[in-house]
């Protein structure tokens, strides 16, 4: 990735150590492109961030799993046959057989 492919942003990396256990490191790069309190307001914002996670990961990570079970329910997978692509192409329609 190319110096100019980097995205201005903000963060925190959870870095994962031993026994379960994770570190928690910053970053920021916006005092290039923002005003100093622009940027200084990010940086508090990252902070606030860094100390919610370390503690309280047990409930973050409970709200993720039922966000993620949630997000996971309601997908739903479908994958066409080539013969409905290539009626939709074609602006065919299509009769069911009801009888499979």
């Amino acid at each position: 990735m190319s110096e100019d492919d980097v995205p201005q942003a903000c963060g925190i990396f959870l870095i994962p150590l031993d026994n379960d256990s994770f570190t928690i490191r910053p970053f920021n790069n916006l005092h290039a492109t923002l005003t100093e309190d622009e940027a200084d307001r990010y940086e508090e914002l990252v902070y606030g961030l860094m100390h919610i996670a370390s503690e309280g990961y047990e409930y973050l990570t409970s709200i993720g799993k039922i966000i993620l079970e949630n997000e996971r329910s309601e997908s739903i997978e479908f994958e066409p046959e080539d013969e409905l692509i290539d009626a939709i192409a074609e602006s065919k329609i299509i009769p069911f057989n009801r009888k499979q």
